[in-house]
């Protein structure tokens, strides 16, 4: 029962550690934040391993998208080498991530007690219906070849034009 109750513990801490980074709202913190809700994923169970999925997909959108709109321009800022990013990757784990957000939801799950002290007053509600559509359109537009082929080529070649 103690190693039980230990798991847990670690499932809590993990989603803790990773929520402090998000509630900062710096695009410096998602890579963080990313890395370290993948690494906890293994051993969450139930409400915190819905909100790591949850912090999953917040991060990979808000640094997809921040990629889509400027490259590495916002380099300095999340101090990513380009030969680290796969927008393929990180566009398939949002997707799978999403997907098991929407499967836990479905299971009548809600993270809400972890995670509405750290980011419930300024953003929609994870997992709501809100957010769950603000998510499948961002998803949606980073699916289109188009765009990684676009984005993939800018990170690389970066336009010094402002």
């Amino acid at each position: 029962m103690s190693s039980e109750f230990s798991n847990v513990r670690k499932d809590f801490i993990a989603v803790d550690s990773v929520y402090k980074l998000l509630a900062k709202r710096d695009l410096r913190d998602l890579v963080t934040a990313y890395r370290l809700a993948k690494e906890a994923l293994n051993k969450a169970e139930d409400i915190a391993l819905l909100a790591l999925h949850e912090a999953l997909v917040f991060s990979l959108e808000g640094l997809l998208t921040e990629l889509g709109e400027h490259g590495l321009l916002n380099g300095a800022l999340f101090g990513i080498d380009p030969d680290q990013i796969n927008l393929r990757q990180w566009l398939e784990e949002c997707i799978a991530s999403f997907k098991e957000v929407k499967r836990l939801r479905n299971t009548g799950l809600t993270s809400s007690s972890l995670i509405d002290p750290y980011v419930g007053n300024w953003m929609f509600p994870i997992g709501s219906r809100d957010w769950l559509n603000q998510m499948k359109l961002v998803l949606e537009n980073c699916q289109n070849t188009n765009w990684i082929e676009r984005v993939t080529r800018e990170i690389h070649n970066p336009s010094l034009e402002s």
